[in-house]
């Protein structure tokens, strides 16, 4: 596919959670990177940030990260390519 950015973009860090937020981990991890498709910080082809990367962004462990990110794999917001690296799929 022409046109794909083969290296990750530096997204803006996640906002400070509230104390009476009870959202999951994974949740927000699922929301920020739902969020930057959304908004087309992240556009089709782009690689999404690593699962250390985003564990070290949330302070979450890789599981946590996986979770999220499996969420948005079976929304069909991203996919993984044959080296196994993680890209938006669509943008609206």
């Amino acid at each position: 596919m022409a046109g794909l950015r083969k290296m990750p973009i530096k997204l803006s860090p996640p906002p400070e959670p509230v104390a009476e937020q009870a959202t999951a981990k994974y949740r927000r991890v699922f929301e920020y990177l739902h969020g930057h498709i959304q908004s087309g910080a992240l556009k089709a082809g782009d690689r999404l940030p690593s699962e250390a990367e985003l564990g070290k962004l949330f302070d979450a462990s890789r599981i946590t990260v996986a979770k999220a990110v499996l969420d948005l794999h079976a929304w069909a917001w991203c996919r993984e390519d044959r080296a196994q690296a993680r890209m938006c799929w669509r943008h609206k």
